[in-house]
């Protein structure tokens, strides 16, 4: 609940180190959804502090647990977008019409 305050007010670099420090103690303690939940708000943290590379990596993370929807396709691409990786980008942008050709 704390990191999810700290992110509300902005305060990205303590709402890492609540993650990061959930993350470490629940790996044994928590359920998978709550897991999940954490690494979602820590790649959206991630993002917004513009760590691109720590936002993929934690999406990647959900999507290998989760069906891969159109908003994370989404994120992907504006994500390799910012990062320069534009090919990248394409590619989920495209996969993205593919699934939700109305996007």
């Amino acid at each position: 609940k704390r990191a999810k305050y700290h992110f509300k007010m902005k305060r990205y670099n303590e709402t890492l180190e609540d993650l990061n420090k959930a993350l470490e103690i629940g790996q044994n303690n928590v359920s998978m959804i709550d897991i999940l939940s954490l690494l979602e708000i820590r790649g959206e943290t991630y993002f917004m502090m513009g760590k691109y590379e720590g936002a993929l990596s934690d999406l990647d993370k959900l999507n290998k647990e989760l069906e891969i929807t159109p908003e994370k396709l989404s994120k992907r691409g504006i994500i390799y977008f910012l990062m320069g990786r534009y090919k990248e980008a394409l590619a989920n942008f495209i996969k993205l019409l593919e699934i939700d050709p109305n996007n």
